[in-house]
Parts: structure tokens; sequence; C-alpha cells
């Protein structure tokens, strides 16, 4: 992350955190909250407009030799201009300006050169170095600081023929997808000045564009008069994210000079798109005149997933990390469904699956820290961060029409009035046990993170219980008009619900570090507001789903 400027005084007003004056001294906060007056030395902002232009055709064929057909084809284009500004703008402040004030005491700008926004970490296109947007290239000294605006071009054409025929459906279609970053990038990132020792532009070439054709077919048949299967396969592409393609060429100028690397994983206009290739068999099954029952298997494999990798020069004079296509990820699985048509009012629907994610990164920055350091990265796929490998959910639902309800006064409160209740279940996720000698806390971080105590993705969160009821009533206001009244009850039996967990602890609220040996020697140097307000900023509320609510509400609509 890029670095930002920081001030700590000795002691600081904490609102809400009893003691002499309300306050603490600035290390017991140090690891829990900023000091109030703290400056964040980093400005960003971004801006994307886009003109888009799309096309569908659907046509129906009816015959009786050759089934019928309803055919859909069409498209999109898509050009875009991306913008984005990021820089140490308090360092700009320290920068020279040898006339302050102009005429009418209006402030002129300081001098920024390319060393000055080397310094100030300033990464821009689409705006100037004073974050004004240009549309040209800005040129200081004969040097590319800055960047016009992105311009990439996305566009895709598909065609899908549903066909339908006594005993066989089918679907059979193709997407065409086209890519164009509209930039250039360096030959060689392994040796960005070439054989002159100077990156200029001779040095970079224009990418190039991207085109992929993934087909989808999907068919279905009955096996009896009442179970039919299904199968599906098809292949799907993942465009990387338009923010992640573009990198200053000022950037890569100052790496290949011999920087740092500045603590961050860099953006690659080479990114290709993610692939996946998903395979789905099933099964559906009536039973009885009310009952459905389901179970489908898939399979879903995703290549060429971006990830962080470390770029070493050919002479080691300079070394970052870089976004890049390499990671690979499976998911597969089973779903079950059971729905009861309404019958005597009741509805009733129960869902399970059972599913495994696995593969070598969870996210782009997955890597990241690996990348930095120029270690290797994994091959062998483990548990990915978004495996969960149960999910279920029993939904009941009762409901009065306007014609089976009694007359007089209850037949008018049990008119269109109804009760849900949604009972859902999930195991949790996985992380990595960790040291808790290392604050997961503490404002300013390390690249490197904490020491794992055990193999990667090894131990689960909780499992998760959740009781939603919903009481509803709809009324009639006009001809047309209705307003359905309710009352939610979210997390009814008021269960902790836990979305994640300190790795270094296993626990949401709690990270573990008070107890390791650093933990206990800061605890004692800080007394017992700083150890208060460590378990405050502890209690991370991300960590945890909703309490026990209790909503009322309505909405409008016409029939």
């Amino acid at each position: 992350m890029y670095p930002s400027i920081i001030a700590y005084g000795d002691t600081n007003t904490v609102p809400g955190i009893s003691g002499p004056g309300g306050t603490v001294s600035s290390a017991a906060n140090f690891r829990v909250f900023r000091a109030p007056g703290t400056v964040s030395g980093t400005y960003e902002k971004q801006q994307t407009t886009a003109l888009s232009f799309n096309l569908n055709f659907t046509h129906q064929i009816l015959t009786k030799k050759y089934g019928n057909h309803e055919i859909k084809f069409g498209g999109e284009y898509k050009q875009f201009k991306v913008r984005n500004y990021l820089a140490n703008v308090i360092g700009f402040g320290s920068l020279p300006n040898p006339n302050k004030y102009g005429s009418g005491n209006v402030v002129n700008y300081p001098v920024i050169d390319e060393n000055a926004a080397n310094s100030n970490f300033m990464d821009a296109y689409g705006y100037d170095v004073y974050g004004n947007e240009i549309e040209e290239d800005y040129i200081v000294n004969g040097l590319n600081v800055t960047e016009g605006p992105k311009k990439p071009r996305i566009g895709a054409f598909y065609f899908l023929d549903k066909m339908e025929f006594s005993y066989f459906n089918t679907n059979i279609g193709v997407r065409v997808d086209y890519m164009d970053p509209n930039t250039l990038v360096p030959y060689d990132y392994e040796n960005l000045k070439g054989p002159d020792g100077v990156l200029n532009e001779a040095d970079y070439t224009t990418v190039e564009k991207t085109i992929e054709v993934s087909p989808r077919l999907g068919f279905s048949f009955p096996i009896t008069e009442k179970t039919v299967f299904h199968a599906q396969y098809g292949k799907f592409l993942q465009l990387p994210a338009l923010e992640n393609l573009y990198q200053n060429q000022r950037v890569l100028r100052d790496l290949a000079d011999g920087g740092v690397g500045y603590f961050t994983v860099f953006n690659n206009p080479l990114l290709k798109p993610e692939r996946t290739t998903a395979y789905e068999l099933g099964l559906k099954h009536s039973a009885g005149d009310y009952v459905t029952l389901g179970l489908t298997a898939f399979y879903k494999e995703t290549s060429d997933l971006i990830q962080a990798r470390n770029i070493k020069a050919q002479d080691n004079s300079y070394s970052f990390a870089i976004y890049d296509n390499g990671d690979f990820g499976i998911v597969r699985g089973v779903d079950f469904s059971l729905d009861l048509r309404r019958i005597n009012r009741l509805r009733a629907t129960i869902s399970y699956s059972l599913s495994f994610a696995s593969g070598t990164g969870s996210d782009i920055n997955s890597q990241s820290n690996i990348a930095y350091n120029g270690d290797e990265v994994p091959k062998i796929p483990t548990a990915l961060d978004y495996d969960q490998r149960h999910t279920g959910s029993i939904e009941l639902d009762y409901r009065w029409g306007t014609s089976d309800v009694p007359k007089g006064f209850w037949g008018g409160v049990l008119s269109r009035l109804g009760i849900n209740a949604l009972f859902s279940f999930n195991s949790g996720r996985p992380y990595t046990p960790s040291l808790n000698s290392y604050d997961v806390l503490q404002v300013v971080t390390s690249p490197g993170g904490n020491t794992p105590v055990a193999p990667l993705n090894s131990a689960y969160s909780p499992w998760n219980i959740r009781l939603d009821l919903k009481l509803d009533k709809s009324i009639k206001i006009f001809d047309k008009l209705n307003a359905n009244i309710y009352i939610l009850a979210i997390n009814v039996l008021d269960q902790e619900l836990i979305n994640d967990v300190f790795p270094t602890s296993g626990e949401p609220g709690y990270t573990g570090f008070l107890d390791s040996f650093p933990g206990k020697q800061w605890a004692q140097s800080v007394g017992q507001q700083g150890v208060d307000l460590y378990n405050i900023r502890s209690h991370a509320i991300g960590n945890y789903g909703p309490p026990r609510q209790v909503r009322l509400g309505f909405r409008l609509f016409f029939n």
C-alpha cells in the first residue's frame, strides 16, 4: 500500500474513555485508533465513463418435422474512458514554489518535476499532476509524468437456438468476447530498459487484442412421466477489472531505475480474462401432484485467475510485484431441493448444498505478500477462503386468500394474511491459524503479516444458525393499488452469527494478542485504559452477522 503521513502526540483525547481529562497516552491508542488530527497523506480519485451500444433479436420458427425453435442473437459494444489519480499530496506542500502568490493573491501551484512525482508516489492517467482532467499526455522536461485517459474497448456477440421436440429439448449457443486495452506495455518486464539501458518509447509495444469463443450446450429429456434428466455444459469468461489494467509509465521508469516497489502490486495491461468451464447434471422428479424433488451435481473449473507475481530483473537491478494470470480454482458439489406447492394454505421449500472449493488463490491479492517478498507462489491447491461445505434452508409459508376465510370480523383480519418462517444454516469458512505475537489491529502493519502455525486454510470458523419470521397482510387501497404491511423479525433466536474470525485466535471478537508475551508487555506499559480500548476495537463489527432485529414496514404494488 502507498505510504501515508501519520503524526502522534504525547497524549490524545479519546471521547468516552474514563481518566483524567478524558485522555490516554498515544501508546495506548497506537494499536487501536489513529490519534486525533492524524492526516493521511494519500489522495485518490477515479472516473470512468462509457459509451455503450447493444442490439438483440429474437425469432421463433415453428415446424412439425424439425421442432420448434427460438433463435436469439445480438451483441454489444462499449467504449470506455478511464481516469485515475493517486498521490502523496501532503508531500507536494514541501516542494519549491518561487511565486507562492500571484496576482490577486491567487496561490500558484508548486513546481513538480519527475523527481518530485517519484518522491510523492504519484500515479495518474487522465489527470495532470495537480488532479485536473487532461486528454493528452502531460510531459515535464521531456519525460512523460502523467498520461491521458485510457480508452479500452469491449465487445461481444452471441447466438442461441432453443429447440423443443416431442421428447427432447436442447439449447445450443456460442458467445464471442472481444477486449482491447488500447494501451502500451513494455516488451519485457524483466528487462525494462532494453538494450540501450534507458526505458523509453522504444521499449514499449501495443497490447494485443483478445478474442475468446465460448460455446454453451444444454439439454433435457424425460426418463419417466414424472422424472426429467437435464445437463449443461458451457465456457464462461470474466474480463479483468479496468482499474487492474493500467499503470503509469513514470512508475515503471522509477522501478527500472531501482525503485523499491512501494509495498504494492502493480497493474498489468496484459491481463487476460478468467476462464471457467462448467458442467451440470441433474434430475427433477414430481412425487404426486404437490411435491417436486431436485438433485443436481455441478463442477466448475476456473483457470487464469488473477494473482500477484514477482518480477525480477535479469540483472537483479530491480524487483516488484505485478498482477498476472496464473491461479486456478475448482468448485464441485451437489444441490438438493424439495418444493411443496401450496396445499391447505401451506407452502414449503427445503434446500441443501454440499460443495467444496479449492485452488491456489482465493482473490486477486492472495499472493501479494509472497510476490512482494519474491517467494515461490503455491502450486498445490488448498481450501479457498470462500469454501463453505454446508449451506441449507427450510422455508414455511402459511397464507390465507380471500375466499378461504370465515365471514365477519375474523374473515376481514385473516384475508390476505400470511406468516413466513425461514430457517437457514451454514458451516464456517476456512482460515489459517497464525501466531498471536503479531497484532493484527495495529495501525502500522508489516507486509509479512502473521506467521502461520498450521497449513493454509486448515481450520474453519463455527457454524451459523438463523431463524427469520415475517407476518404480513395485503390490503387494497384503490382499484389496482395495494399495500403490503409487514413485521419482520431477523435472527429471532439472537444467535451469534459469525462472518469471519481473527486467524490469531479463531474468534470473531478477540485477536489473542494480549495473551502473547509482546501483548502482555504492551498491556503493562499502557495500563487498563489501553487494554479497554483494545478490547473495544477487537469486537470488529464486520466479523459478525446481524443481531436480533424487528422491523415494521410496508410496500405498495399494482395488480
